[in-house]
């Protein structure tokens, strides 16, 4: 296994910033010379950046949820942890810092049902076996 390999295994079971200093100007060296036409190493640089990209992604994540603690009403914060989460193709969690608050029965203002701007959903028999 040569050097470039053994960093790029390294970096992707630690995630150690030195690993990847290393690594990085090793593969670009190696896709400007002779090994620029070997699939292997394309394939191992693409994953050394897919690896650092989701690396830098958790520390975004970690950031935008201190934000979120400091400010609880700041939207951006909330909306970039969204876009990190699922492009780190984690399902968005919920937990106190993105509180969900759905209604838990049918409003009561009149006769039909309303929710402000919105008519209330109204339960149908359509479809319905029985």
């Amino acid at each position: 296994m040569d050097d470039k390999a053994r960093l790029l295994e390294l970096y992707e079971a630690t995630g150690d910033p030195d690993a990847f200093t290393r690594a990085k100007p090793l593969y670009e060296q190696a896709l400007a010379g002779a090994e620029a036409s070997d699939p292997n190493v394309r394939l191992g640089y693409g994953y050394l950046l897919e690896c650092h990209g989701r690396y830098s992604l958790r520390q975004a994540t970690e950031q935008y949820q201190r934000a979120i603690e400091l400010d609880p009403n700041a939207d951006k914060p909330r909306y970039q942890l969204i876009w990190a989460q699922a492009a780190l193709a984690r399902p968005r969690r919920r937990s106190r810092c993105t509180p969900v608050a759905w209604p838990t029965r049918r409003p009561r203002c009149g006769s039909t049902g309303c929710w402000p701007g919105r008519t209330w959903p109204r339960a149908t028999t359509k479809g319905r076996a029985g």
